[in-house]
């Protein structure tokens, strides 16, 4: 994700402090991919932790948003961190279950 994320600042000429480590995955999970979305929020809750006190502005970036559930977790953690405004940033969304293209 830092080669994604370097990579886009560079594109925009954005100069931000990049930090992987604000975030730890606490535990590694299963394959996802055959659960709903409140499956997968119930299981990434508290996958994730802040090892230290974070910047009251971060900005996450993801390579593609599914249910939104890791988004979900992140956001909590980065908040009871410190955090008072996160942006999420992404290259692609995957589309609702239903959604037609016209």
């Amino acid at each position: 994700m830092n080669l994604l994320s370097s990579n886009l600042l560079a594109q925009l000429a954005i100069d931000l402090p990049l930090q992987n480590t604000l975030l730890v995955k606490s535990e590694n999970l299963a394959p996802q991919h055959d659960l709903n979305k409140a499956q997968r929020h119930k299981l990434k809750a508290n996958s994730f932790n802040c090892p230290k006190p974070v910047p009251s502005h971060v900005a996450l970036f993801d390579d593609v948003i599914t249910t939104g559930s890791t988004i979900d977790a992140c956001i909590s953690q980065l908040k009871e961190a410190g955090a008072t405004q996160v942006d999420v940033w992404s290259l692609a969304r995957t589309p609702a279950k239903g959604f037609e293209d016209n």
